[in-house]
């Protein structure tokens, strides 16, 4: 009897067709530090990875550190959030996106917009981004003016108010929080 031995299989020719390949969402976040000056190159860098498509979200003072001329793919910032939406049925840009993304990268991101989205402020569209990004989507009810998916994120579930039992306390309930 021969001894069995174990060898790599190699692909019939049927088998070696080229495989479609996934397409990969990924967002990209810039704030106002000197480090933005890189943005350009990141992103073209971002672009050489087959598979990838590549969308930025910038801040006002960001701008400030590279020329919008250099990046080639569509770049966001508050402007657009606003002049988008103009009533109830209208599409709302920071969920879009959220939406669209499948990966998003912060960089640079400044002590500036850490601080205010470890404390909940959002006041531009990065921050509404980042706000709503989450993987979970419950819709909790309770919390008005911020979507399901930001009332679960760690720094938001502090403000968001409770029952004694641990429920959702309803809408317009003032109780004591984090």
């Amino acid at each position: 009897m021969e001894p069995l031995t174990l060898s790599e299989p190699q692909p019939s020719p049927q088998n070696s067709l080229p495989t479609p390949q996934k397409t990969y969402h990924v967002l990209v976040g810039v704030t106002g530090s000197v480090a933005a000056l890189k943005l350009p190159i990141l992103v073209s860098e971002l672009l050489e990875i087959p598979g990838l498509k590549v969308r930025v979200v910038t801040t006002e003072r960001a701008k400030h550190f590279y020329n919008p001329q250099e990046i080639p793919v569509t770049l966001y910032s508050d402007t657009e959030e606003w002049q988008l939406w103009k009533g109830r049925t209208d599409p709302v840009l920071h969920i879009d996106l959220r939406r669209w993304a499948d990966l998003m990268l912060v960089a640079p991101l400044d002590a500036n917009t850490l601080a205010k989205i470890a404390n909940g402020i959002c006041d531009n569209l990065l921050e509404f981004v980042l706000e709503d990004i989450s993987l979970l989507r419950i819709d909790l009810g309770s919390k008005g003016g911020s979507s399901t998916t930001m009332q679960l994120l760690p720094w938001s579930i502090c403000s968001l108010p409770v029952c004694s039992d641990g429920s959702p306390a309803p809408h317009g309930t003032v109780v004591q929080t984090c």
